[in-house]
């Protein structure tokens, strides 16, 4: 099985986040507010989560970052048309509150790899962005996946 296709054959360009992003609308939100925009947990210190702001209001309405955020309906349709190499070697995370919020995801990844020859999928607990507060897990796991494939 491919990646799920969307029915874009080009991006639907967006002017919504130029446009909070020119007013200031973005800006004064996340100072009202500045919760909206911090990865959860605490795995983060003060100053790296001045830098996440910063960053985050820095980006947001980026011409190029929101042309990504257009394309991407596009994108998942070229990419149906190529699945994964059986020998490419996988390695997939997955979210447990992505998995309980739609019950397909988990069996879209499966039919996905099934083709595969080496991949896993490990399921760690917590929401979509797991980069924010599974990091250690995520290198062990790295680590063990490569350790298993080259011996390292």
């Amino acid at each position: 099985m491919t990646a799920t296709a969307s029915s874009l054959e080009v991006g639907q360009p967006s002017t919504t986040e130029g446009t909070l992003e020119a007013l200031g609308l973005f800006r004064f939100v996340t100072t009202v507010a500045p919760d909206i925009i911090q990865p959860p947990g605490t795995g983060y210190t003060q100053e790296e989560r001045k830098i996440y702001a910063a960053a985050t209001n820095w980006n947001y309405g980026n011409v190029s970052i929101s042309d990504e955020w257009a394309q991407i309906g596009a994108n998942s349709t070229k990419a149906s048309a190529h699945p994964i190499p059986a020998d490419i070697p996988v390695l997939d995370f997955l979210a447990s509150e992505s998995i309980s919020m739609d019950p397909t995801w988990l069996p879209k990844h499966e039919a996905e790899l099934a083709n595969v020859t080496t991949h896993h999928i490990e399921i760690l607990e917590g929401a979509h962005y797991l980069h924010w507060t599974q990091s250690p897990e995520i290198s062990r796991t790295i680590t063990a996946f490569l350790a298993d494939i080259v011996g390292l």
